[in-house]
């Protein structure tokens, strides 16, 4: 069913859902995804895959405008030098899945860093 017309919330269960009919479509295993966050949206990591993956709260037109915006915005800062994480595009974005847009991006592993 489709989370906007049901009015559910994202919710751990909704984004996992989302996650994994989106990493079904492109080709994508899911199995071993971490939840790095859910708030305004689900972000998960597929460190195997060197993909992180973004859940949108829906797949309603003002969101969709906002995602394509801001793909658009990183491929521009990427391609001005800026260190931004860049969009995995080779995998189609975004991705309509149980009704949220889906987004897939550079996998960038956290650092540990020591202090002195």
């Amino acid at each position: 069913m489709d989370a906007v017309v049901n009015n559910e919330g994202l919710t751990e269960a909704s984004a996992a859902r989302a996650l994994a009919s989106a990493c079904s479509q492109v080709g994508l295993g899911s199995q071993a995804a971490d939840l790095l966050r859910l708030g305004e949206n689900a972000i998960y990591a597929l460190p195997s895959e060197g993909v992180a993956v973004r859940v949108a709260r829906a797949d309603t037109e003002d969101i969709k405008r906002k995602v394509v915006k801001e793909l658009a915005v990183s491929r521009w800062l990427t391609s001005q030098g800026f260190p931004a994480v860049r969009p995995f595009d080779e995998l189609p974005q975004p991705v309509q899945a149980d009704g949220r847009l889906v987004t897939f991006w550079e996998y960038v592993p956290p650092t540990t860093s020591n202090p002195t």
